[in-house]
């Protein structure tokens, strides 16, 4: 009998996160959950789940210890009015995430990395339709965040494939969205 893949999913409290860990049980893996909390949509359904900020590199390192690979989407997200007053904090801490999370995963050995890229906006314009001085407003302000992300992640993205062919990891990277399914995160054995 084979033994059964390990595997982290950073992020595990949010949304898109919890539900990865249900898709990879469902698929057999021993599934890690790590986030700064517990999920909010109901108890999870890892094997293992641990509290722990992936700000610090000690803690990645105890995230992605003994596990074959890593499924990183583990972010400072917030709403719309948080991520618009918090630019700098947000980019400053989901560079330690990043950085912190990929060299963990090559010190420890990881076998295969998932690592999302930007996040799209799409539909923004329908919910505000009644509110066209408010549409340009929030547009604006989108555009310059993901103008500014999509820059940053370019660079962590760069860092992030140099690290993987230096550590012979596999890298799959993936636009997550809020039309997500599961089925596509998880990369082709």
């Amino acid at each position: 009998m084979t033994e059964r893949v390990r595997v982290v999913v950073t992020g595990a409290g949010g949304f898109i996160g919890s539900h990865l860990v249900k898709y990879l049980k469902r698929k057999g893996y021993w599934v890690r959950g790590v986030d700064l909390k517990h999920p909010e949509f109901g108890s999870t359904d890892a094997d293992e789940f641990k509290i722990l900020d992936l700000r610090r590199s000690n803690c990645c390192l105890e995230a992605t210890r003994d596990v074959d690979e890593v499924y990183a989407l583990a972010a400072d997200m917030g709403g719309m009015g948080y991520i618009s007053t918090h630019q700098a904090l947000i980019l400053h801490n989901n560079s330690l995430i990043n950085l912190h999370t990929i060299e963990a995963a090559r010190q420890n050995g990881i076998r295969r990395y998932l690592h999302q890229l930007s996040l799209r906006l799409s539909g923004a314009s329908a919910r505000f339709e009644r509110h066209e001085q408010l549409l340009q407003e929030v547009e604006a302000k989108i555009f310059e965040i993901v103008l500014n992300k999509k820059i940053f992640n370019r660079k962590i993205t760069i860092i992030i494939t140099a690290i993987t062919i230096e550590g012979n990891i596999k890298r799959t990277a993936k636009r997550v969205n809020e039309n997500w399914s599961t089925s596509r995160l998880l990369p082709s054995k």
